[in-house]
């Protein structure tokens, strides 16, 4: 007898999942994207942020908006020394997979 299975993938397989899989088919169906918010008063350029400038804000190792990083990608922009305080969302989701 065949059977027909459909699994929905939300993430993409990872590498030790895809070694034991067995005629897996992976379809994206849906494409979207997430954007950063900020507000930070007295800045009123808009700020550029590259990936590894904005994984150093969520991990915690850039720490103020007057970084040498962030400084770095916005020659000209006087920024100052407040804190980032990430908000994120508690729970899992599509977007938490697609921003990390």
């Amino acid at each position: 007898m065949n059977r027909l299975s459909a699994v929905l993938l939300v993430a993409a397989l990872g590498a030790a999942e895809t070694e034991t899989a067995t005629r897996v088919y992976h379809d994206v169906d849906i494409l979207g994207g997430v954007t950063l918010s900020y507000d930070l008063p007295g800045v009123t350029k808009r700020l550029k942020l590259d990936g590894p400038t904005i994984a150093g804000i969520f991990s915690g190792t850039i720490k103020t908006w007057n970084a040498s990083q962030i400084a770095a990608l916005n020659p000209g922009v006087t920024l100052p020394s407040n804190a980032i305080v990430p908000e994120v969302r508690a729970d899992s989701s599509g977007t938490t997979y697609i921003f990390t």
